[in-house]
């Protein structure tokens, strides 16, 4: 779900519909939203009329003028389960980037996933019906807020690149978002260069680290290469590069500093096939922390015949 029932009172006129690179912003969120697999993609509130000429399917926002806390309770009274509900303002957000947040949709256990760049993003989020009455109730009791009426839920935090939840509240917001470390954009969302290797490069440089720390007398070799892998935890219990340090990708960033380490030490991060552990170095490097990402992840890894660990530990 696209929430655009806003007022776009700092854009001046309906950011639905206000175009970036030739495609108005609803269009470009709910394309990205329906190339990760959402189906059907509705918009909340807003101009019917113009929606529709857009090829928008519109559910009226039982609140309007009420906020996007309002708008999230009306596309799960619409939907009845597991929805993603986005602000329409978000014209970079990328199918990679939904998929991410899609991928927990399974899970029982959460009343909601909430992306996480360098701060909370709860208008990137999907939500579970068990949150409809907590959220319910503390919008009766006249919270709008969306990052406060979530206290106490089942939260989820999922880190994501900045770029691609950046908001447009204003005109002059698209150039300067088009332009992030001096790089000039076409129409997509601007990434940070994040060096990538393969596992038998990881395999490499593991074992150079492994002689390395026979010679200084280190059983496991750490001066040479760390490997941290930010796949949930029972992925990581079911198999592992032997010494990988176990993040998980939702509390990264509550544990930068495990990613900081001596210069001349890399820093290698892992996840099952690599878009996860992408998305750690992107968070990381926005944090002033240099990784590399390991192409293809432990899949690959175990293709290529590289041995494993199973269990709760690195080794």
């Amino acid at each position: 779900a696209v929430l655009t029932g806003g007022a776009s009172r700092r854009m001046g006129r309906d950011k639905a519909l206000v175009e970036v690179d030739g495609i108005a912003m609803v269009r470009r969120v709910a394309e990205s939203l329906a190339a990760a697999g959402c189906s059907p993609v509705i918009a909340v509130g807003g101009d019917e009329a113009a929606l529709g000429f857009l090829g928008m399917t519109m559910v009226a926002d039982r609140f309007p003028g009420e906020g996007p806390l309002g708008g999230i309770l009306s596309a799960l009274d619409a939907t009845g389960g597991p929805t993603l509900v986005v602000a329409t303002d978000m014209p970079w957000l990328d199918p990679a980037t939904v998929g991410l947040l899609l991928a927990h949709t399974g899970r029982g256990d959460l009343d909601a996933v909430i992306a996480r760049s360098d701060r909370l993003e709860p208008l990137c989020a999907v939500w579970w019906p068990s949150s409809s009455a907590a959220l319910g109730a503390r919008f009766v009791a006249g919270e709008r807020a969306v990052h406060r009426a979530i206290h106490g839920l089942r939260v989820m935090e999922v880190v994501v690149a900045t770029t691609a939840v950046t908001n447009v509240n204003r005109p002059d917001d698209i150039g300067r978002a088009r332009t992030v470390g001096g790089a000039e954009t076409a129409g997509s969302v601007p990434r940070m260069s994040i060096q990538e290797v393969s596992v038998d490069e990881l395999a490499t440089a593991l074992q150079h680290g492994r002689e390395h720390g026979r010679e200084q007398g280190q059983k496991h070799g750490q001066s040479g290469a760390r490997v941290i892998d930010v796949r949930e935890v029972d992925e990581y219990v079911a198999g592992h590069v032997p010494g990988a340090v176990h993040v998980a990708l939702g509390s990264v960033p509550d544990h930068i500093d495990a990613f900081r380490g001596p210069d001349d030490v890399p820093t290698y991060v892992i996840c099952r096939s690599g878009a996860r552990s992408m998305r750690a170095a992107e968070f990381l490097g926005e944090h002033g922390v240099v990784t590399m990402n390991v192409a293809g992840g432990t899949l690959a890894w175990i293709n290529g015949g590289h041995p494993v660990v199973t269990g709760d530990q690195p080794s």
